[in-house]
């Protein structure tokens, strides 16, 4: 799901000054601000303040620094969450789009994975259609975000039995709590690290995400058939179940060669870490 991206604006409760100091903070238009201070200022109905503007060519850069500590530190949670993103942007159309983000929705968390969550979805609103964003740039967020977002997942029990533990059909599966399944357009998890000039190839991906014993964040590409397999089980339908909706998904036949390949992917997720055994208070889903 996700968050609610209504505009952020001054709560009622704060004073005339600190509205003002919001309003400045939140104009995305940099150029004009200088000129709109002590307008603004008397608007919210700071008439001394908006007169000092006027008498102290040296007071708008002094309160100006306050939208530059602000848009620095949203710049700042991009650069960290997502570097090869904002690297594609540059630096001037990430302070751009920065500027406008925070004018739609001034996030009022503290949190950087709270902000930068806000910044993508933003995106995903905003970057359709948009022909001087590359397509495939939104897929490149959203997996970068994804690191971050596995990597901090909460820790599993451990796993019910050793490896090759007998899977029941009628139960549904314990699965990593960090696992995510995920889906682009665009293979961005193969772009090398260091290259901001390459470009991924154009194809429907399916990727599992997951932390390994080492609690390094992996990624596993899934077939059409894998995934619809595993994005049931993790909705919590017993491996029956999972195994049949998928398959009518995929349009695969369920014979001896398609039930071979769902258990030899299974067994890969037990040895990853990723399926820990059944799930004790699941119901046989059938």
């Amino acid at each position: 799901m996700q968050p609610d991206l209504q505009p952020e604006r001054a709560p009622e409760s704060i004073g005339p000054f600190e509205a003002a100091l919001v309003e400045l903070i939140c104009t995305a238009d940099a150029a004009s601000l200088e000129r709109d201070l002590p307008a603004i200022f008397a608007a919210h109905g700071v008439v001394d303040a908006a007169r000092a503007l006027e008498a102290d060519p040296r007071a708008p850069a002094r309160l100006l620094a306050y939208r530059t500590l602000v848009h620095a530190r949203f710049r700042g949670v991009a650069e960290v969450t997502m570097p090869r993103t904002a690297a594609r942007l540059g630096p001037e159309r990430l302070a751009a789009e920065v500027a406008h983000f925070v004018e739609e929705h001034a996030s009022p968390s503290p949190y950087v994975r709270d902000v930068a969550t806000e910044l993508c979805a933003w995106w995903t609103r905003r970057w359709p259609g948009d022909a001087s964003v590359p397509g495939y740039l939104l897929d490149l967020a959203r997996h970068e975000l994804l690191a971050v977002d596995v990597g901090a997942a909460e820790d599993d029990a451990p796993p019910d039995a050793g490896p090759g533990a007998v899977l029941s059909a009628w139960s549904a599966l314990r699965l990593q709590r960090g696992a995510r399944l995920v889906r682009y357009a665009f293979a961005v998890h193969r772009l090398p690290e260091d290259d901001v000039s390459a470009v991924p190839e154009r194809i429907d991906t399916a990727l599992l995400a997951y932390r390994d014993r080492e609690h390094w964040v992996r990624y596993l590409e899934l077939s059409t058939l894998g995934a619809a397999v595993v994005e049931r089980l993790r909705a919590g339908a017993s491996l029956e179940v999972a195994v049949r909706e998928g398959c009518g998904e995929a349009g695969a036949s369920l014979d001896g060669a398609t039930l071979a390949g769902i258990v030899a992917l299974l067994e890969d997720l037990e040895r990853r870490g990723i399926v820990l055994g059944q799930d004790a208070g699941s119901t046989t889903g059938q």
